[in-house]
């Protein structure tokens, strides 16, 4: 019962981090991401217990940031809150950003996008080729 009810309290708090990203002054809609201002980027993966991996080397970072901006995005208007995002990646260095991947559709920045939905198993499996420790997910409070 204790697993249960830390595993809904994480899950909470991992959605409300997604609905409350601070927009920053990137343009989205062109999809460029600075890739010299990121120092390092973090990808959370979902089904629970939520995973985590730190990527820290230029050229991984590179990488993700390549993936993200290579699909193909339509800007779209998002009224409601939607739950239950799959993968929500953080940067953080002089440049810091949060994208949420919801199935077909994709928040950078809160600005959203749709997408194909292959494009999420692309940046799953780019997690997964990522020689990087995977760890539990440790929402801060």
């Amino acid at each position: 019962m204790k697993r249960l009810i830390l595993i809904l309290l994480t899950s909470i708090l991992i959605f409300s981090g997604c609905a409350t990203t601070k927009s920053v002054s990137v343009d989205n809609t062109k999809g460029k991401l600075n890739i010299n201002d990121v120092d390092t980027l973090k990808i959370i993966t979902l089904p629970s217990p939520p995973k985590e991996k730190t990527i820290t080397k230029k050229e991984d970072i590179k990488k993700v940031i390549n993936l993200i901006i290579s699909i193909k995005k339509e800007p779209i208007k998002q009224k409601e809150d939607i739950k239950g995002w799959s993968i929500w990646i953080k940067t953080d260095g002089k440049e810091k950003h949060s994208i949420c991947f919801f199935g077909e559709k994709v928040e950078i920045d809160n600005l959203w996008y749709k997408i194909n939905n292959n494009d999420i198993d692309k940046i799953k499996n780019l997690y997964h080729e990522l020689d990087y420790k995977e760890e539990n997910y440790q929402p801060a409070y």
